[in-house]
């Protein structure tokens, strides 16, 4: 059970690392104008910003662990969350990146992620959830964001070699997979979490 938690949280942090939004776009916009170690400083900008959310989230959830409702009305909405992910992930066609002249990188991140709201939404409605339910909650958290900072590490260094691997096949397929991949959790949220808190 512990295993299957481990590649939840790496399978989420893979898909969450690629999907264009605004922390993609600075990750990669900084890199093309300031190299890749700059890349890597907007890539750990979630490590200080998400603590605080997904330690409120799972407070919030908590104290209301006891209504079924409540809970399962957060995992229909998580799994609509997921499948408006996977939507935005099939009908992407390129990625456009406008570059920044903003030097400072790792507060540029920090700033950029806290007034993004998918982070507070995927706490919210998927993160907290999965780790309250989770028969290793550490393994999920550490899977997920060990496998998000890689990944996008391995994106500042493509983009530093060369920006055409963000508009290549390969990678909008991959984009496409990983879609699959985020319909399967709102297929667990919705089937396996939702529905039977609500029946």
């Amino acid at each position: 059970m512990a295993f299957a938690e481990i590649i939840s949280g790496a399978a989420l942090g893979l898909s969450a690392a690629v999907i264009p939004g605004p922390l993609f776009a600075l990750i990669v916009s900084e890199t093309l104008r300031h190299g890749r170690n700059t890349g890597f400083k907007v890539s750990i900008a979630p490590l200080l910003t998400d603590a605080p959310i997904m330690l409120l989230s799972i407070f919030l959830l908590s104290r209301i662990a006891s209504s079924s409702m409540i809970l399962g009305l957060i995992s229909v909405f998580g799994a609509l969350f997921m499948i408006y992910l996977a939507y935005k992930n099939f009908t992407i066609k390129k990625v456009k990146i406008e570059r920044s002249g903003n030097k400072n990188s790792l507060l540029k991140g920090i700033i950029t992620n806290f007034l993004n709201p998918n982070p507070y939404i995927f706490w919210m409605t998927v993160g907290a959830p999965l780790v309250l339910y989770s028969a290793s909650p550490l393994g999920f958290v550490l899977s997920l964001y060990s496998v998000f900072i890689l990944a996008n590490f391995a994106i500042c260094i493509a983009v530093s070699k060369t920006k055409l691997v963000l508009n290549s096949r390969m990678y909008l397929y991959a984009i496409k997979l990983l879609g699959v991949v985020l319909l399967y959790f709102a297929y667990i949220l919705l089937f396996s979490k939702g529905f039977q808190f609500l029946s």
